[in-house]
């Protein structure tokens, strides 16, 4: 955003509504991103039509036009989220590749939300687990590329160490845990039931019922764990995970 508001003002662009309304239009063709991603992911799980359902649903709700066009980190690192388990689930191709693409994308989305680490954590036991030893090491490298490069080198660059940023925010919210909002470790098990209106209660049953794939389900489950076990519980923190929550 920051070289794209230099770009505005390079093209005499200095009016403040008229910027906002091209990233509002940047950010809704990047939602569009989790409807086509929904879809294969679905076609390869349920067939064509489970797959037409699903990108209906997903064009329908996502995630409601009014935060998929707002610059929410929360909601803007979903499309990396999507892209990182449809390479983790392709059968074509390498399968040491299609971990090391996933693992870039995945290690994208951390630098947009740093709590999408629980979700690449999630992804890479379902890996271990599922004795995929080949891409295991492939995705490691491929989470940890944009996270040393990325994060790493623009903290270098503006504090003077690496990480700095990452370091100071654990340290803020471990201290201010409780300070904000103290919910239920429920709380987001309402929120998941009730952001689908009358179909929510079944989304979420369909979840639990079914471990499979276990990669995408351990990595949904392992975001959605600790954030039902953190006291600090606002309902746009759960957002990450929800097009893949209706999509399992």
């Amino acid at each position: 955003h920051f070289l794209l508001f230099k770009l505005f003002h390079l093209l005499g662009l200095h009016d403040p509504e008229g910027a906002m309304i091209v990233i509002r239009l940047l950010h809704a063709l990047w939602s569009l991103v989790v409807v086509r991603t929904g879809y294969r992911i679905a076609a390869e799980l349920g067939g064509a039509e489970i797959a037409w359902r699903i990108g209906l649903l997903l064009a329908l709700f996502y995630f409601m036009p009014f935060l998929a066009v707002r610059n929410l980190v929360e909601v803007a690192c979903i499309p990396f989220l999507m892209l990182g388990v449809r390479s983790l689930m392709r059968q074509d191709g390498t399968p040491w590749r299609s971990a090391l693409v996933a693992g870039i994308w995945l290690g994208l989305a951390m630098n947009v939300r740093f709590q999408t680490m629980l979700f690449a954590a999630g992804a890479g036991s379902g890996l271990l687990l599922e004795r995929r030893w080949r891409e295991v090491v492939p995705f490691a490298l491929g989470v940890a590329l944009p996270i040393v490069l990325l994060q790493g080198g623009i903290d270098l660059f503006i504090w003077g160490r690496p990480f700095a940023e990452i370091g100071e925010y654990v340290r803020y919210n471990a201290a201010n845990a409780t300070t904000y909002f103290d919910q239920p470790w429920y709380n987001y098990l309402l929120v998941l039931a009730g952001i689908f209106l009358f179909i929510g209660p079944f989304v979420l049953f369909g979840y639990f019922r079914r471990w499979r794939p276990l990669v995408p389900w351990l990595a949904v489950f392992a975001f959605l764990a600790f954030h039902s076990w953190h006291p600090n519980k606002q309902e746009r923190f759960i957002l990450p995970i929800v097009p893949l929550v209706l999509v399992l």
